[in-house]
């Protein structure tokens, strides 16, 4: 056979060739997406990172000073950064104040006893809380800055106090009877009604939102207290099952949820939860150990008090806490200027303004009213600085 009848009957396998370079081009960029893989990774955890580091809120520190005694503590603020709460007089004596960045701290004054301690006030400045009559018992009070400081009349109370008051000037509380605790909603122009037990146990309204729902708790029939919720349609609500355990409710925000505190079996303490008429009780899981919901705003951002570990080896430390609206724990203890500064979050408002109180022995007096105000992260205020209408003026003329 002549050669070139020998390449014609056996010609190269190009398209095996071919399949095999095809296949090395694929190998290739398959290497090329494998080393790629870690550095993409690394990229979304560092966004992921600087994301995180935007949302996380710091705050700065205000200290409302004192009525010249050595405590005091701030129970409420509303959302024009007014605050109330009450504080030690130089003879040892109790007030209550009202507090604003223009005026400074001003004397509640009494019902005519010696101590008067606020515990709630609403966007028209109007404080709640109780006071010490001429006759040493405890009555609920309601101030204005026209009137001044009035008794709130409730039938036949031997004592009384006001708990929470809402923007449309609706006010619940206790009284006692015999003993006996009634939650009660008033406002000056309906007067007095009674919330009553379903069980017709003991009962105390803790809180109130601006569309009149009330939480609060109950004795149950379990000789435990309950945490309630109370509407006009519904009428008083067990949160938790009758022989469900012990549970209290303290604070709701304009959207209905619930925040509170419920005994949990499992860690053999309390545990904070919110709850919603529609979905019912969740448990927040803040702590394995021990946890306390204590106030919700309108942004569903929660404050409370918390008990957890660094590690499993280290023991357990305990500190106030803000929980974002995209879960987010922050101790509010970093917001001191010492290490060991301990920090009480007792209120929050719809922007993110916290009012409680500080224990520091960088302070004098040492345990004062604080408000803690959240600054924008470093990189937002750098961001602006940036004369980002300079730069487009200049890519215009450019173009």
């Amino acid at each position: 056979m002549e050669f070139w009848e020998e390449i014609l009957e056996t010609p190269p396998n190009r398209g095996k060739n071919a399949a095999t370079k095809v296949k090395n081009i694929k190998n290739k960029k398959i290497k090329k997406r494998r080393n790629q893989f870690p550095a993409l990774c690394l990229l979304i955890f560092l966004l992921a990172g600087i994301y995180v580091y935007l949302q996380w809120p710091r705050y700065e520190m205000v200290t409302l000073g004192s009525l010249g005694g050595p405590f005091g503590t701030a129970e409420a603020i509303n959302s024009n950064g007014q605050i109330a709460g009450w504080s030690q007089l130089k003879n040892g004596e109790s007030h209550a104040f009202i507090w604003d960045a223009n005026s400074g701290m001003k004397d509640l004054g009494t019902l005519g006893g010696k101590n008067s301690f606020a515990s709630s006030l609403n966007d028209k400045g109007q404080v709640v809380g109780y006071s010490e009559n001429s006759g040493g018992s405890r009555q609920a009070f309601i101030w204005n800055n026209d009137t001044g400081m009035s008794g709130i009349a409730l039938p036949q109370a031997e004592r009384s106090e006001a708990s929470a008051i809402n923007n449309k000037g609706q006010v619940v509380g206790f009284y006692t009877v015999e003993n006996h605790e009634h939650a009660f909603i008033w406002d000056s122009e309906s007067g007095f009604k009674e919330l009553a037990s379903p069980y017709g146990q003991s009962c105390s309204a803790k809180n109130i939102n601006d569309n009149g729902q009330v939480v609060g708790n109950f004795f149950a029939p379990n000789a435990k207290d309950h945490a309630f919720y109370w509407d006009k349609e519904s009428g008083m609500i067990d949160i938790v099952e009758p022989n469900g355990p012990g549970s209290y409710a303290t604070g709701i925000n304009n959207n209905g949820q619930v925040v509170g505190n419920i005994f949990e079996h499992k860690i053999n303490n309390y545990s904070g939860f919110v709850w919603e008429k529609e979905s019912g009780l969740r448990d927040l899981k803040i702590s394995k150990i021990e946890s306390y919901a204590n106030k919700i705003n309108d942004a569903n951002q929660i404050i409370g008090y918390v008990k957890a570990a660094k590690f499993w080896f280290i023991p357990k430390r305990s500190f106030s806490f803000v929980r974002t609206n995209f879960g987010l724990i922050v101790n509010l203890n970093k917001s001191g200027k010492l290490k060991n500064d301990i920090v009480k979050a007792e209120a929050i408002n719809n922007n993110g303004w916290i009012a409680g109180q500080i224990e520091s022995n960088a302070l004098n007096p040492r345990y004062q009213p604080i408000l803690l105000k959240p600054k924008k992260s470093p990189i937002t205020d750098l961001l602006k600085k940036i004369p980002w209408e300079y730069i487009k003026k200049k890519k215009s003329l450019k173009t």
